[in-house]
């Protein structure tokens, strides 16, 4: 378990000891989900600023990139060819030189 989750799991008050073997990879499992609906928030607020607002675009980005590193939760090549097609799709950008996972 990651130690960022199992820091927040003991805060919360659940005894890491108990969510050892598959009960802990359900939970771990439970809590990127928590992480990931979080940041896909982020991703969605994203995606409703003007093109041009280049700074706060990136600032996002990077707030994101910081969850991740702090959770150690990284996203894999087929997730994230995923969300540039659906970006490219909303958009109207052309993937064709994309590399398919």
């Amino acid at each position: 378990m990651n130690d960022r989750i199992r820091e927040l799991a003991e805060q919360a008050g659940f005894n890491p000891v108990n969510y050892m073997g598959s009960n802990s990879i359900l939970f771990e499992k439970f809590a990127e989900l928590i992480i990931e609906d979080c940041i896909s928030k982020i991703t969605n607020a994203m995606g409703n600023t003007d093109q041009s607002d280049l700074a706060y675009n990136a600032m996002l980005t990077s707030i994101i990139a910081e969850i991740r590193d702090s959770f150690d939760i990284r996203k894999s090549k087929s997730q994230k060819f995923r969300r540039e097609f659906e970006n490219a799709f909303k958009h109207g950008i052309d993937l064709s030189n994309q590399e398919t996972p």
